[in-house]
């Protein structure tokens, strides 16, 4: 083996060039583990690595999970968010028959549209509901309430109907007409 130094012309420092003569069959390896340790700057190197290059990877490591770690926090944080703004009650509709006792329900999002028959049945009660006059306060009470209810607030049908009971209350009707049924 023979070691030389070479000088540059262009540079003041001197730069040690290694010349090794090994045999073809020798490994690469083992031209690598020469050239390191014959030259000073390579072993130092070497050194270095050994004592800092595991830290310098491990505190590498160690910030690359931390960002993945705060990257995964905010993802679950955003889902929640979003999961907390979701509407949490679901309404139901039940439906009630004469005695009170529960018939059919269902998800309000999922009901089946209104049949004619139930529509018109609704509105043959609101009809008979306006004008029912009877001398029970009580029920006369529970009569108009009930046309109210089914009314929107400040609507043109309101004002109609609450003209309606102002100019022919109920209970005049029931002192001044009588119905009878046959």
């Amino acid at each position: 083996m023979n070691i030389t130094t070479e000088h540059a012309q262009d540079h003041a420092v001197s730069t040690p060039a290694v010349k090794l003569d090994l045999p073809v069959s020798e490994s690469t390896s083992t031209r690598q583990t020469l050239r390191a340790d014959a030259s000073p700057y390579l072993a130092a190197r070497r050194a270095w690595d050994e004592r800092y290059g595991n830290l310098i990877t491990r505190a590498k490591n160690w910030r690359s999970a931390a960002f993945l770690a705060l990257f995964i926090a905010l993802a679950e944080t955003g889902g929640l968010i979003a999961l907390a703004m979701k509407p949490k009650v679901v309404p139901y509709v039940v439906a009630l028959d004469s005695l009170g006792r529960a018939v059919a329900s269902g998800r309000a999002d999922q009901s089946t549209p209104t049949d004619d028959k139930l529509k018109r049945a609704a509105l043959f009660r609101w009809v008979s509901d306006l004008r029912t006059v009877t001398t029970d306060g009580v029920a006369q009470r529970r009569a108009i309430d009930r046309v109210y209810a089914m009314i929107a607030s400040g609507s043109p049908a309101q004002v109609e109907v609450g003209d309606f009971y102002r100019n022919d209350p109920p209970s005049q009707r029931a002192q001044t007409r009588q119905q009878t049924w046959r």
